[in-house]
């Protein structure tokens, strides 16, 4: 089960995920490369689309809006700061928008519990960690 948009931020906040000195030390080009798996890339892309279509669905969704977009912003830059790889950054927060929609919107999918599994982990999400 996903924790709350509110658990979500704190998570971050508290480098329970995303500790900036454990991103700093990961292989980020190792990162990268693995994440242009196609068959991981079509896996993260039907999440994506499925959680969007709950998402434009979901009543509470504006009301949302603010949180969702701290957590991506948040993410976005704590990656961008500890790596100077925007790139990663990027997927990261993505990962994040769609772990934040799916846990906001209470959908199941086993695909973006192992995103957040992975980063609780202090990882980011590759297919070999997911």
């Amino acid at each position: 089960m996903l924790p709350t948009l509110g658990e979500i931020q704190m998570a971050i906040e508290n480098g329970d995920v995303l500790a900036p000195e454990i991103i700093a030390s990961l292989n980020h080009d190792a990162i990268l490369d693995a994440r242009d798996d196609k068959d991981f890339s079509k896996e993260w892309m039907r999440s994506y689309n499925a959680i969007n279509a709950a998402w434009s669905q979901f009543d509470a969704a504006a009301k949302c809006d603010g949180q969702l977009e701290d957590i991506r912003r948040e993410s976005f830059l704590l990656v961008s700061n500890a790596t100077n790889q925007h790139e990663l950054a990027s997927y990261v927060s993505d990962d994040f928008e769609v772990i934040a929609k799916t846990a906001a919107t209470n959908t199941a999918d086993s695909f973006v519990l192992s995103l957040w599994s992975a980063y609780t982990k202090q990882t980011v999400p590759t297919p070999q960690n997911t």
